[in-house]
Parts: C-alpha cells; sequence; structure tokens
C-alpha cells in the first residue's frame, strides 16, 4: 500500500513545494511562543495540561487524516505552534513551583529531561518506522501524549487534594 505521507515529509526540506510547510511549521511555532506567556500567565496550573491535551488531539489528527494534504497541513501548523508553546509553559510552570534555592537544579533536571527525551524518542521513533513504518509515528507519540496528560492530571489533583488537607489542618 503506497503512502503519500512519507514524500511530503521528505519534500518538507527540499525545494520550493516542501519548504512551504517547513516555514508554516517555524511560522506557527514563533506565534505559539507569542501566545504561551498570555496561557501561562493566565492559566499557570492548567496551561501545560491542556496545550498538552490539545496536542494529543493535533497528532491523533494527523495520524488519522495525514495522508490528505489539507489535513496534513493544519496539522503540521497546529503542531507547530503548540510545540512552540509547550517548552516555555514548562519552563515558567518550573520556575512558578520550584523553590528559589533550588530553581538552578530544576532547571537542570528540566534540561536533562529533555535531552532524554529527544533521544529516546529518536531512538524509539527509529524502531517504530524501521519495523511499523511511518504511519505508526503519530500514533506512538499520541499514546506517549495520553500518558502526560493523564499523568499531570492525576499529579495536579494529588497536589491540590494535599494542599486542601494543610490548609484545613
Amino acid at each position: 500500500m503506497a503512502v503519500p505521507v512519507p514524500r511530503r515529509i521528505l519534500a518538507a526540506g527540499a525545494g520550493d513545494h516542501g519548504g512551504h510547510r517547513g516555514r508554516r511549521y517555524g511560522s506557527a511555532g514563533v506565534l505559539g511562543l507569542a501566545a504561551a506567556g498570555t496561557i501561562g500567565s493566565r492559566f499557570p496550573r492548567f496551561g501545560v495540561i491542556g496545550i498538552t491535551a490539545i496536542l494529543a488531539v493535533v497528532i491523533g489528527c494527523l495520524g488519522a487524516l495525514g495522508q490528505f494534504q489539507v489535513a496534513f497541513v493544519a496539522c503540521l501548523v497546529l503542531w507547530g505552534a503548540l510545540m512552540g508553546s509547550l517548552p516555555v509553559l514548562l519552563q515558567t510552570r518550573l520556575l512558578h513551583d520550584a523553590s528559589s534555592r533550588r530553581r538552578d537544579v530544576a532547571a537542570a533536571y528540566l534540561t536533562t529531561a529533555y535531552n532524554v527525551a529527544i533521544g529516546g524518542g529518536a531512538l524509539l521513533g527509529g524502531l517504530l518506522f524501521d519495523r511499523l513504518g511511518l504511519r505508526s509515528l503519530p500514533w506512538a507519540y499520541f499514546v506517549f501524549l495520553i500518558a502526560a496528560v493523564a499523568l499531570m492530571g492525576v499529579t495536579e489533583i494529588l497536589r491540590t487534594r494535599r494542599a486542601r488537607a494543610i490548609i484545613s489542618t
């Protein structure tokens, strides 16, 4: 079965036809970065969870509809905007929650987590691509995003309960 998505992805870095998609992703990332400040200040607790949940929906749509050019480009642009905002929101959340005495250590852990995630994602993506093909990649990403949203949601619930218990005592 022929899959048109690989040609589109491979063309993204070459020539005028594919280069426009790369510029759209990057431009959307700049807009996402600009929006991150507003999101982070208005929704400091749930900005990261919300953006990650929306990203999961976009990646799910990419997996389901990525063979259609309009859907592929729309998902690519949304993905760029969301990924432009997510690192800033994570850093903002970290600086908000970490003790002022431990912020440098917390920032180092976040940087380490980014590097482990990038390396691990590349390794897992390469293995999935070799064994299951390109169509498996968005679905694997989707599963990780849903797990991340669930973990963050449970953590936030437990954190809220703990804070209420401390206040009530």
